[in-house]
């Protein structure tokens, strides 16, 4: 089902979210408490980051964050005031290949990560949902993950004017017409979104605002009720119901 988490504030370094808050990215690989089934996400893992605010760095692995040293070492490099990790665990019937893993990228400054998945997405939905794509959006799908497909589809409407909070809302749409479970981080230039639909999220406000699938520490996180999209931005934090 995945992990993940992403801030918006001032700079601090990734660091400290990813690998050394007492239930990190990195213990959630092997020891996630929350999720549906299972406590493991090794299937890959990546990161996302803004430097400035309309630039965007990425990396990501096929690796278990556990095992990948120099992704590691990287990461302990980054210090920005917008990034978001992942750990996969991926859906099955997808591929083990970095092209699997979050973040997925639009090449500028449009990051997306997925915890959950679509049913039924590598016996025919797939190619459903990619026949709904525009001609350069399905020209960027470059692996066989179905959070890639919700990314492309995502996009698809951020270019068609819709701001980010409303974009998501073809994911709500997806999950009416073919359940799953659609958990999502996406961060564009002007703001954070996350969404909650199907398994767990939570969020703390700080001199920051982080969200992650679970706490990260024993400081005051809140529950982000089911069926709720979270927009973070420079003007703060905002809920509504999806």
């Amino acid at each position: 089902m995945c992990r993940h988490a992403a801030y918006w504030g001032p700079a601090r370094p990734l660091a400290g979210v990813a690998l050394e808050a007492p239930h990190s990215l990195l213990v959630q690989c092997e020891a996630a408490r929350e999720m549906p089934w299972g406590c493991d996400n090794l299937d890959g893992w990546g990161f996302g980051w803004h430097e400035g605010t309309r630039e965007g760095r990425r990396y990501r692995s096929a690796l278990p964050m556990t095992e990948d040293v120099s992704g590691q070492d990287l990461l302990r490099g980054v210090s920005s005031g917008r990034f978001l990790v992942h750990v996969r665990q991926k859906t099955p019937g997808a591929a083990t290949h970095p092209t699997g893993s979050a973040p997925f990228w639009d090449g500028a400054a449009t990051f997306f990560a997925h915890n959950g998945f679509v049913p039924g997405f590598h016996d025919g939905v797939a190619d459903l949902l990619r026949s709904r794509l525009s001609p350069e959006r399905a020209a960027m799908v470059e692996g066989d993950a179905d959070s890639e497909v919700l990314f492309a589809l995502v996009l698809d409407r951020l270019a068609a004017g819709e701001p980010p909070n409303e974009a998501v809302g073809v994911l709500a749409e997806l999950e009416h017409e073919l359940g799953g479970r659609y958990n999502v981080l996406l961060m564009t230039p002007d703001a954070l979104v996350a969404t909650r639909c199907g398994t767990t999220l939570y969020v703390h406000r700080g001199e920051g605002v982080t969200v992650s699938s679970e706490p990260l520490d024993d400081q005051a996180w809140t529950p982000v009720p089911d069926r709720t999209v979270l927009t973070v931005d420079d003007g703060g934090v905002r809920e509504e119901r999806w």
